[in-house]
């Protein structure tokens, strides 16, 4: 467990963003957790059990479908409206594909477990891919 706490982590992850990320106006589908729509946070806060104190940071929302969320100890996602979780520390590696957006506006990383388990989650390539890309790095450095 990490010895901060989740409003200094999620500092530490705006910076890192901030500094990582260019063009936040024209991100279509990826969005910091306090500018989302209120029934879009309503709507995931009923399909994430976040943990007391436990801090939403970072969401790609599609639709109800396919999402991922990002909060200051785990991901959650919904992928073809299965929906997952993995709390950061189990993490091993992250494989984030063709983020650099040419083909599609989203792609899928490849979040693989300790115990060798992999998820799959959609984010948004092109410039919002930085955005996912550098708030998971930070958060693997956190915990």
């Amino acid at each position: 467990m990490s010895l901060k706490t989740d409003e200094s982590i999620l500092k530490v992850l705006s910076a890192a963003v901030e500094r990582h990320s260019t063009a936040y106006q024209t991100w279509q589908y990826t969005k910091l957790w306090n500018d989302l729509d209120n029934q879009v946070q309503t709507y995931l806060c009923s399909c994430c059990n976040l943990e007391s104190k436990e801090l939403p940071f970072l969401v790609v929302f599609v639709d109800e479908k396919t999402w991922t969320l990002i909060s200051s100890r785990a991901v959650y996602y919904a992928k073809e409206g299965m929906k997952a979780q993995t709390v950061v520390k189990d993490i091993e590696e992250i494989q984030f594909g063709d983020f650099k957006g040419v083909l599609h506006p989203l792609t899928l990383m490849h979040i693989k477990l300790k115990d060798g388990v992999v998820h799959e989650a959609a984010y948004e390539s092109g410039k919002a891919s930085m955005g996912v890309i550098y708030a998971l790095q930070t958060l693997r450095q956190i915990h």
